[in-house]
């Protein structure tokens, strides 16, 4: 896992540095966070909790 981390890191700073897009932008970065943060929702409450990504 670590690994794979480094290297979306890298991939990110070579995107800075060479003025490129990401592969993963901002959108599909903050989908994922409201998949997570459902998830950490849905474990507290002990019940299913409907993901909310409309960005």
């Amino acid at each position: 896992m670590a690994k794979a981390i480094g290297n979306e890191i890298g991939h990110f700073v070579d995107c800075v540095q060479n003025d490129k897009t990401p592969l993963i932008d901002g959108v599909d970065g903050a989908k994922t966070i409201a998949t997570c943060w459902a998830v950490i929702e849905s474990i507290a409450s002990g019940k299913p909790v409907k993901v909310r990504n409309e960005f």
